[in-house]
């Protein structure tokens, strides 16, 4: 058989595959078998990933577990504390430790148990230390906050009193001495004839002194602007400058008495 050049330009040409031989479907599924390995393939990383991220959860948990039972038994330790079964089987827990003995031990001696709590409260809590703690003769009532002032007042004076080689720069040297400078009755009688005698007799004497007073000739506002001047204040009243509490641009002279039936007053 023979084709001339005729013939084959003018056989019909095609571009099809099959004409080069390659199968059209199997290109398909290999494409989509590709694809599938590569979904397949992205979900084990995503897997694999989720559950590295589970087991660093889960680590962490269980070191911030192991660290508050720590914590815990470190607590329990230094505060200790006895549990006792009541009888509904409930845990309760009580405070022994010295402290809180003390305390209890003190509520208990200020109360009266004899007395039955429902009929009077006041005396079954507090009757046994009012029966060891009567009112002073010098006062009209007590309670524990003065008891208290009381006892730290007497600790404040035996340290006051207290004998002992501190140096001279000492604080509480300081004060000693000048405690006993209050004390010492014959060193303020000698203090009292050089230091206020003088400004006594300054001031224009007194109406007790018969021989110098003279009510005519004294003016007590003329000694008030005196003293204010010598000592910067009088034995009456106080002036100071303040901030005016109506205008705050303004500055006032207040005047305050020193001595008052009342609190203070201002005017």
């Amino acid at each position: 058989m023979s084709y001339s050049l005729n013939d084959w330009d003018n056989a019909p040409k095609s571009t099809s595959t099959e004409t080069l031989g390659v199968d059209r479907n199997k290109n398909h599924e290999d494409s989509d078998e590709g694809v599938l390995a590569e979904k397949v393939s992205v979900q084990k990383k995503g897997q694999n990933i989720c559950l590295v991220i589970s087991l660093i959860l889960v680590v962490l948990l269980v070191i911030v577990c192991v660290v508050l039972s720590i914590f815990l038994v470190k607590e329990v330790n230094k505060n200790p504390q006895q549990s006792k079964n009541n009888e509904n089987g409930k845990q309760e827990l009580y405070c022994y430790s010295p402290e809180c003995l003390q305390v209890a031990a003190g509520f208990a001696k200020k109360m009266d148990a004899s007395i039955d709590p429902c009929e009077d409260f006041y005396r079954h809590s507090c009757a046994s230390w009012m029966k060891e703690n009567p009112i002073p003769p010098s006062r009209n009532m007590f309670d524990t906050f003065m008891e208290l002032d009381d006892q730290n007042s007497r600790r404040l004076r035996d340290i006051l009193e207290e004998v002992d080689e501190l140096p001279d720069q000492s604080a509480v040297k300081k004060v000693r001495l000048y405690f006993e400078s209050c004390v010492n009755e014959d060193n303020v009688e000698k203090v009292r004839n050089t230091s206020l005698t003088p400004s006594i007799s300054k001031y224009g004497s007194w109406a007790l002194d018969n021989q110098t007073w003279n009510a005519t000739q004294w003016k007590w506002p003329k000694v008030l602007l005196t003293m204010l001047r010598d000592m910067s204040r009088t034995p009456l009243f106080e002036m100071e400058t303040d901030i005016n509490p109506r205008n705050s641009s303004q500055y006032m002279i207040s005047v305050r008495a020193l001595f008052s039936a009342n609190k203070i007053d201002f005017y």
